[in-house]
């Protein structure tokens, strides 16, 4: 049982006899929802960091978890929308900046780095390029410090 979902998975040792008499291995997982409601979290578990960054246990945590990290998405993309000097840049349909460093300075600190790295700029002569995106965020000031647009 996960959630509220009842989980069916055959073993690889049930194997059913077709019409033919050959052996198969049915379908894997089925999923049916159940009438049952999802069990609440207990006190025990551990403290998310959904709500609170400092929380987050490293960089990954933060940027997967927190759900200020659209905040972080939306500032950084306004503000490199901003340095743009020809036309309107182009961004990945979903999913803009969701490249980060590896490590746990982004909780120890509270300033985030966040990378976009397939964005498209207009250059001077009216064609797009692919262009790498770093922006750093500082979560306490709730702030872009700095955006950074070059060329991949």
């Amino acid at each position: 049982m996960v959630g509220n979902q009842n989980i069916n998975c055959p073993t690889s040792e049930q194997e059913h006899a077709n019409h033919d008499g050959a052996k198969h291995v049915p379908s894997p997982c089925i999923i049916a929802p159940t009438n049952k409601p999802a069990e609440p979290a207990t006190a025990s578990s551990e403290p998310s960091c959904k709500n609170d960054w400092t929380k987050c246990g490293d960089n990954g945590d933060l940027v997967n978890n927190y759900s200020g990290w659209s905040k972080v998405e939306v500032a950084c993309k306004w503000a490199a929308n901003k340095q743009a000097k020809y036309g309107e840049p182009k961004w990945p349909w979903v999913f803009y900046f969701s490249h980060y460093r590896p490590g746990t300075n982004y909780v120890s600190s509270g300033v985030v780095v966040a990378i976009e790295p397939e964005a498209q700029f207009q250059n001077g002569y009216g064609a797009m390029v692919h262009s790498r995106v770093v922006c750093t965020y500082d979560l306490r000031a709730q702030r872009v410090t700095d955006v950074v647009i070059s060329e991949n």
